[in-house]
C-alpha cells in the first residue's frame, strides 16, 4: 500500500471520529524565573561596538517594526548566524555566549540578535521573547550606553526595575516579560539584544 493511500485511509478515519467538544478551561500559572546581571565594562569595547551597530544603522536606515515604539530613534531587522553582518559582532557574541556558560550546563548556540537605538519618547510594549520557532532558551540585552529610563519586569508582586549601566548584561529566559517606559534620557539609548538555543 502505497503512503498516499495510508494518508487516504487515515483522514477517512479521522473524518469518522466523533471527537468531544473541547471544554474551555482558564488556568492562571505563575512562573518564576531568575534573572542574571553581569558586568562586560572591562571585556568588550563599547566605544568601538557602537560604531559598529552605527554602521549597521548606516547599511539599514529604515527601522524593523517590532513591539518597540520608535519616534526618534531606530531598531535593527533581525540578524541570523547566516547573514553577513553577524561577523561584525563576533567580539560581543562570543563574550556574552561565554556568560551563558555560567547560568546553565548546556552548550549554546546563536538564534538572532538586533540593535536598537532609542531616543526620546521611545519606549517598548510588555513582550518576552518566547517564540516555538526559534527555539530560544536565553535572552541577553547588552547595555552599551547609561540610561534614566530602566527596563521593568513584570513580577508576581510589584514590577522591579533595573536602571541599565555601560557594559551590563543582563541574561533572562525568553519567558521572562519585561517592557522600557517612555524614554526621558538626554542622550541615546543603545543595546545589543541576542537570542540564544541550545545545541
Amino acid at each position: 500500500m502505497s503512503s498516499k493511500s495510508r494518508i487516504n485511509i487515515l483522514a477517512i478515519m479521522i473524518d469518522k471520529i466523533n471527537f468531544p467538544e473541547p471544554v474551555v478551561v482558564v488556568q492562571k500559572v505563575e512562573l518564576c524565573f531568575p534573572i542574571y546581571k553581569f558586568d562586560l565594562l572591562n571585556e568588550i569595547d563599547i566605544e568601538n561596538t557602537i560604531s559598529k551597530i552605527k554602521l549597521l544603522k548606516t547599511n539599514h536606515p529604515a527601522t524593523t517594526r517590532t513591539n518597540v515604539i520608535t519616534e526618534t530613534g531606530w531598531r535593527s531587522p533581525y540578524i541570523t548566524p547566516n547573514d553577513p553582518e553577524v561577523w561584525l559582532f563576533d567580539d560581543e557574541l562570543t563574550c556574552i555566549q561565554n556568560k551563558l556558560t555560567q547560568v546553565n550546563s548546556f552548550k549554546t548556540k546563536l538564534v538572532n540578535f538586533w540593535t536598537i537605538i532609542y531616543g526620546k519618547k521611545d519606549f517598548s510594549k510588555s513582550h518576552n521573547h518566547f517564540n516555538l520557532w526559534d527555539n530560544s532558551a536565553y535572552n541577553a540585552i547588552l547595555y552599551l550606553t547609561d540610561s534614566e529610563t530602566p527596563i521593568v519586569f513584570e513580577t508576581t508582586n510589584t514590577p522591579m526595575e533595573i536602571f541599565p549601566k555601560k557594559g551590563m548584561l543582563i541574561v533572562m529566559h525568553p519567558l521572562t516579560y519585561h517592557s522600557v517606559p517612555l524614554v526621558n534620557d538626554q542622550s541615546e539609548r543603545i543595546v545589543l539584544v541576542c537570542n540564544f538555543g541550545v545545541c
